[in-house]
């Protein structure tokens, strides 16, 4: 360490004449190959993977990229997801909430999930019991009344209900070419008679 000297702040370990590891004010540097071991266990690489180390468990401990993107364990019994400084996710026991009220949406329009799956008796519940529907054996219930309309000016609009395309009960609202008023309900069944205006009412 003698001053004017290349290795002048700095500490290089050798073994039989082979660098080791170098410890100057950039780091330290554990030469190609090697490892750096506690207890026997290799933790640290060359390459800089930690391969050793089986558990990480500390209170209010961090991981992420930096303190906006992280996963946080800030509070007790529960995980926090942020990115870009908001917390988006929080994962407590029975429950995956977003980090505020009508803050995460779930996918996007261009990232979409694929299926849901549900179990016996699940309910979709639509602000804090609002509308909620209930699964039962082969039904669903709802508290409120369903309202249910087509968003586009002067289109006809249909509700099927059946075992399939041809065996269904149909409800149509025609409106006609600029008329937003409906101008009829026609209900049609497959059996239904023939004629212009079987099963319609004006």
């Amino acid at each position: 360490t003698a001053s004017g000297t290349a290795n002048h702040g700095k500490m290089v370990f050798d073994v039989d004449g082979t660098d080791i590891l170098t410890i100057d004010d950039g780091g330290i540097d554990v030469a190609s190959g090697k490892t750096i071991a506690i207890d026997g266990t290799d933790i640290v690489s060359a390459a800089g993977a930690i391969t050793g180390i089986t558990s990480l468990l500390a209170t209010d401990i961090k991981i992420g990229e930096d303190d906006e993107t992280k996963i946080d364990f800030e509070d007790a019994n529960k995980i926090n997801f942020y990115a870009n400084n908001a917390k988006e996710v929080e994962l407590a026991e029975n429950s995956l909430s977003p980090g505020t009220s009508d803050g995460t949406a779930l996918g996007t329009t261009s990232l979409m999930w694929s299926d849901l799956f549900l179990a016996d008796a699940a309910v979709i519940n639509f602000n804090n019991g609002n509308v909620t529907l209930t699964h039962s054996s082969a039904k669903l219930t709802s508290n409120a009344d369903i309202d249910l309309f087509r968003d586009a000016n002067n289109a006809d609009v249909a509700l099927r209900m059946g075992t399939s395309a041809t065996e269904s009960f149909e409800i149509k609202v025609t409106n006609g070419g600029s008329n937003k008023a409906a101008e009829s309900v026609t209900f049609t069944t497959a059996t239904a008679e023939s004629g212009g205006n079987a099963g319609k009412m004006v």
